[in-house]
């Protein structure tokens, strides 16, 4: 290709929006735009390419693939819509990061193996390989759950319910008894009842939300700590029954009786 013809199409890219795929700095000078007919007429010899799933982000994509044999160095391409594929960035290891995405987004990526320096213009270096198209997504926001409060108890369940979350697939429920805290249940409504308690007893509770991105990966909340301050509680299950009820004091010449019974735990009042 031309460079005369190479730097008239990056002008016209460039004219309408590739900037918003410049995330990170350049280790090469001219970067490439490729076609999804282009790619097509490319060997497919790097495999492996898959997005890191482990620490989504609402802004960035982490992507990573197998060692090409013969290339000398990658280019890190993406598209809005699979069909123009604009080069990120030039790298010689086997991992990158694209950055300033928009926010929940879909997005393609294509990594291409190149013969030649990765500080190379694109029309310097020989295209040799590429893996396939892949689907990558950038993360939603999640949020916090809100009023998570107790609607109702018997004397071994707790009922609670919280504000649905936009854009949420589910929740998890996290229980803390004040010594330890885990995940107890996943439910995709916004209220849930907690069985096998014991009775008169006070729990905390936490909720997380889980969304997912366009790929169809589940993101969740931050999970709480084991922190007091974490969960909201005390929610109750009903009390136990009032036993052993008797006269402990009894003045007969001043009709007055003392009454006692055994305590009843996390009673307001009897």
């Amino acid at each position: 290709m031309k460079k005369t013809f190479k730097t008239l199409v990056m002008m016209f890219a460039l004219t309408f929006g590739v900037l918003l795929f410049a995330g990170t700095e350049s280790k090469a000078g001219e970067k490439g735009i490729l076609t999804a007919a282009e790619l097509n007429t490319v060997e497919v010899s790097i495999t492996s390419c898959k997005q890191d799933v482990t620490n989504l982000k609402t802004d960035q994509v982490t992507v990573a693939w197998s060692a090409a044999f013969a290339g000398d160095c990658y280019g890190v391409f993406i598209s809005p819509d699979g069909n123009t594929f604009y080069e990120q960035d030039t790298v010689t290891g086997v991992d990158d990061v694209i950055y300033n995405l928009s926010l929940d987004t879909a997005y393609y990526v294509v990594i291409c193996s190149f013969k030649g320096q990765s500080y190379d213009d694109f029309n310097e270096r020989t295209l040799i390989g590429r893996s396939d198209i892949i689907k990558v997504a950038t993360a939603p926001e999640i949020g916090e759950v809100k009023n998570l409060v107790q609607t109702n108890a018997t004397t071994n369940t707790i009922s609670m319910k919280w504000d649905a979350v936009a854009g949420a697939v589910g929740y998890d429920l996290y229980f803390s008894d004040g010594n330890s805290g885990r995940k107890i249940a996943t439910t995709t409504t916004n209220s849930y009842t907690v069985s096998g308690l014991a009775v008169s007893s006070s729990y905390r509770f936490a909720v997380v939300v889980r969304k997912m991105t366009k790929t169809g990966v589940v993101v969740l909340g931050e999970t709480p700590y084991y922190t007091y301050s974490d969960y909201t509680g005390g929610f109750r299950t009903v009390p136990a029954k009032v036993l052993s009820t008797q006269i402990t004091t009894l003045y007969s010449s001043l009709d007055v009786a003392y009454y006692g019974w055994n305590g009843v735990n996390n009673c307001d009042g009897y």
